[in-house]
């Protein structure tokens, strides 16, 4: 009989999870709001997107970037807590949910930023086909590095991440995406023609 504990991560991303383990705290202040909105100026000149979903938006900073750069957002994030601290005006824009779970619309643009190391490894598949699912093109992010945080279940290198996406029809895009982190990068939908953008020949 299994006696492991159940992980349960709408109640583990708390005040105590974001005021300790995202490098500097996570607060409303000009640290914070310009590294997003930096993001978000990258996204709106570069990728275009009518439409955008921040998988993993946490207090929905991006959200807030990119709405403020004239795309349409919104956010998901698996911690209550987290969507509570969403500024009012941008809160209709966000709410709580798994990526397991079946996103409730397409959008031109998928986000994720450091949200998939916090998996359970048995999550990951259903996550990725539910983004795919959702959109032609994914800009991902998700440290190979770091085994050390306490809720990094499901740390990966690269090529891993290349090859889940590419069983679910993605291939990697040449695209730097390093203004995100130096690790980011972006899927898109094989046969990449069908999009217009280059495809990585590395896999």
């Amino acid at each position: 009989m299994d006696f492991k504990p159940k992980f349960d991560a709408s109640k583990t991303f708390n005040a105590q999870y974001y005021a300790t383990s995202c490098g500097s705290p996570l607060e409303r202040n000009g640290a914070w709001l310009g590294h997003f909105n930096r993001i978000a100026e990258q996204i709106s000149t570069r990728i275009r997107p009518k439409t955008a979903l921040d998988a993993g938006c946490a207090w929905g900073f991006l959200v807030e970037g990119l709405r403020i750069h004239s795309i349409e957002a919104w956010g998901v994030d698996i911690s209550e807590y987290a969507i509570q601290q969403v500024l009012p005006a941008f809160r209709p824009y966000c709410w709580a949910g798994s990526l397991t779970e079946p996103l409730p619309r397409r959008y031109d643009l998928i986000v994720t930023i450091e949200v998939f190391e916090h998996l359970l490894p048995e999550q990951s598949d259903a996550a990725i086909a539910n983004l795919c699912a959702a959109s032609n093109d994914i800009l991902f992010s998700s440290t190979p590095e770091n085994k050390t945080e306490a809720t990094h279940f499901n740390v990966r290198s690269a090529a891993d991440w290349v090859g889940a996406f590419a069983r679910h029809g993605f291939k990697q895009a040449e695209f730097d995406a390093s203004f995100i982190t130096k690790w980011a990068m972006r899927f898109v939908r094989s046969p990449c023609k069908n999009t217009g953008i280059e495809c990585s020949r590395s896999q």
